[in-house]
């Protein structure tokens, strides 16, 4: 059995209600059941008490909740770093000031592409201007903002465009790539094929290490740094050393409280409404077999650098029906 991690980071779905219906979309279609204002606060309390450092508040659409800014502030008030993540169709004056004055540390605006290509994604015409008004408000109020796309075969080849659009709107760039659940499960056939992951995060570690405008670029979900790396450590058969999050520093809180490894592993660990976060952390028995890298089949469980990425464990349940098997997006050689 190696060695895992505590809790650091969570993503909670604020709201399952959204004013979208993006093609891409992986949160489940479930009746709206949205924790209350104090439950969500009982939620924050809850996560600061166990020592979370990272806040992710997603959605749905988390402007569509009233309360929004006082359970921001109330995040940060408990210690614990706060990001959002916005489509940012009903961003205004007024809500990107209150956002500055929230504490947030970051706020994602989901821009998927180049006007029509975004506008394609999210199903709904105009969603790109919106995305760049929201940026510039945001950007006005003093707030830093993640540029946030997904990537899939649709809009791989606008990632230069993407990224000239960051730097002319003064954002940072984080970015992922699409995992067929959800909605998404209809567009398996555009997933990014092992050579053109491949390619993909090998594009961003050139950019990131040659980089000299300040700009901050990270990737969500994205095991498989160990393998660009000019000089690899050593193999680790004890102590998870990173990779895939999922149940080893992260969980996911659903709108409704149920809670799963990650946001796009949606294997339910319990209910924040019935469960502790603490049972659920130590007891689960899916957790166990994540937090075990000896449990992973195929050639990710033969991989020497298991500990070191482990694969998507996400991509693996997607694809295979099994979230141990191999991940099949995995550019590696068995």
């Amino acid at each position: 059995m190696t060695e895992w991690h505590g809790l650091y980071s969570v993503t909670w779905n604020v709201t399952s209600g959204c004013n979208f219906s993006c093609k891409h979309c992986y949160v489940p279609e479930v009746e709206r059941q949205d924790l209350g204002t104090e439950e969500a606060k009982d939620l924050l309390d809850g996560l600061a008490d166990f020592g979370v450092e990272e806040l992710y508040m997603s959605g749905g659409e988390p402007l569509l909740r009233e309360d929004l800014f006082e359970l921001i502030s109330y995040a940060v008030d408990s210690g614990l770093h706060t990001d959002v993540i916005t489509n940012g169709w009903y961003m205004t004056e007024e809500k990107a000031t209150k956002f500055g004055k929230s504490g947030a540390s970051h706020v994602s605006v989901s821009i998927d592409g180049l006007e029509d290509t975004h506008d394609d994604f999210r199903n709904k015409k105009g969603s790109f201007q919106k995305c760049v008004n929201a940026i510039k408000l945001l950007r006005s109020a003093g707030v830093k903002i993640y540029l946030s796309p997904t990537f899939s075969k649709h809009n791989l080849q606008q990632l230069p465009d993407l990224l000239d659009l960051a730097s002319t709107l003064g954002t940072d760039f984080s970015s992922k790539v699409m995992i067929p659940m959800g909605q998404a499960s209809k567009l398996k056939r555009y997933c990014l094929s092992p050579k053109e992951q491949k390619e993909f995060y090998k594009s961003l570690h050139t950019i990131m290490n040659s980089l000299d405008n300040g700009m901050e670029i990270t990737t969500t979900c994205n095991p498989y740094s160990i393998f660009l790396e000019d000089d690899k450590p050593e193999p680790d058969e004890e102590r998870i050393r990173g990779g895939c999050t999922g149940g080893i520093t992260l969980l996911c809180v659903g709108a409704d409280g149920t809670v799963t490894p990650c946001s796009r592993l949606q294997v339910p660990l319990g209910n924040v409404r019935e469960d502790s976060l603490e049972d659920i952390w130590y007891d689960s028995e899916v957790l166990d077999t994540l937090r075990d890298r000896d449990n992973l089949k195929g050639k990710c469980g033969d991989c020497e650098y298991r500990n070191w990425c482990g694969g998507c464990r996400a991509m693996a349940w997607a694809h295979l029906g099994d979230y141990l098997a191999e991940d099949p997006t995995c550019w590696l050689e068995s």
